[in-house]
């Protein structure tokens, strides 16, 4: 239905030459046995923010890859709401794609459900800035282009998974699970969440990235 409007290309490498990037590169671990990374790219300049995310994941069995994972997504923002949508999963051979771009205060997006249109704001899971987080009432899901009601929580200091020091840590309730982050700084660096196949993912920080 919405097919034609997707075609607005993100242009991330044609970004202006004012414009900052800053790159998180975590590693992923499934309870304590790391099984990939994930990294984000944001860029912020003139005409607003594009945001490049992916992640690798693979868990192994005496060498014998049991499940892969790989989700690239980029988005454009603009005014603090996201204007445009590209994502693509590959969930253990499962393949689905998300796209979409803002038209008439409406984000329309195509979705592995089908065609949706949602009106005023609306923001993704945008851990790489806490400010983004703060009073949404939904957040939009790149991997499924569905909503998911949100509420942030601060719990105040606390120890970063996997050890390596102290930071602030928030709670992202989205009814299914909770979602720890930690910030130091106002930045990003680590998460931690509960799976519903079972088992709890944690991101840290690369040691590159850290300090």
């Amino acid at each position: 239905m919405f097919r034609n409007i997707f075609l607005l290309p993100l242009l991330w490498a044609t970004a202006a030459p004012a414009a900052e990037t800053r790159a998180w590169n975590f590693q992923m671990f499934l309870d304590d046995r790391e099984v990939g990374q994930h990294q984000f790219l944001v860029q912020r300049g003139q005409d607003g923010i594009k945001v490049r995310s992916e992640a690798k994941a693979e868990v192994r069995i005496l060498a014998i890859p049991l499940y892969r994972y790989h989700h690239l997504s980029e988005e454009q923002w603009s005014q603090g709401c996201v204007s445009a949508i590209r994502a693509r999963t590959d969930n253990n051979g499962d393949t689905h794609d998300v796209s979409g771009a803002r038209l008439g205060g409406q984000l329309r997006l195509d979705t592995p459900a089908g065609a949706r249109e949602l009106d005023g704001c609306v923001r993704s899971f945008a851990y790489w800035d806490l400010e983004l987080l703060r009073g949404v009432k939904s957040l939009l899901n790149a991997e499924t282009g569905q909503l998911h009601e949100v509420d942030l929580q601060a719990l105040g200091p606390s120890p970063l998974p996997l050890g390596g020091g102290r930071a602030e840590r928030y709670r992202l309730r989205n009814g299914e699970s909770d979602i720890d982050l930690w910030y130091q700084q106002g930045r990003w660096v680590a998460l931690q969440a509960t799976l519903r196949t079972g088992g709890t993912l944690r991101y840290l920080l690369s040691r590159e990235d850290q300090g």
